[in-house]
């Protein structure tokens, strides 16, 4: 984490407020697991990546997605329709919530950390 921030790691394993200020428990494991990610992940090893897109090496690949970290590189999903729904009047903030939300609900991704997918150490 970044030193301006503020993680609860001792005490009580949950978020705890202090005036106007929430602040989430981190346990030591995450905190030991995203210190060793950052000393790890060097900026620079973005660089080959950037320049061999940018070159006729690549002139076959577009409209990818891909991350590095560290010294791996990962091809991402694409972003394409899951479900549709369809309502002839138009939608409202009610009916979004009527109709929408329970047609996609098991259809929602969840939201997961960093360590949850990527649950190996950074090589």
């Amino acid at each position: 984490m970044p030193e301006t921030c503020v993680a609860h790691v001792f005490g009580e394993h949950s978020t705890q407020t202090f005036g106007r200020y929430s602040v989430p428990y981190v346990s030591p494991e995450r905190v030991a697991f995203l210190d060793k990610l950052r000393k790890s992940l060097d900026p620079a090893q973005i660089g080959p990546m950037a320049v061999f897109l940018a070159s006729d090496a690549a002139k076959d690949v577009s409209g990818q997605i891909f991350t590095v970290i560290g010294n791996e590189v990962f091809l991402m999903s694409q972003i394409r329709p899951l479900r549709s729904i369809h309502r002839d009047s138009g939608w409202t903030p009610e009916t979004l919530a009527e109709r929408v939300l329970p047609a996609f609900k098991t259809w929602l991704t969840p939201m997961e950390r960093t360590m949850d997918v990527f649950c190996w150490d950074p090589i």
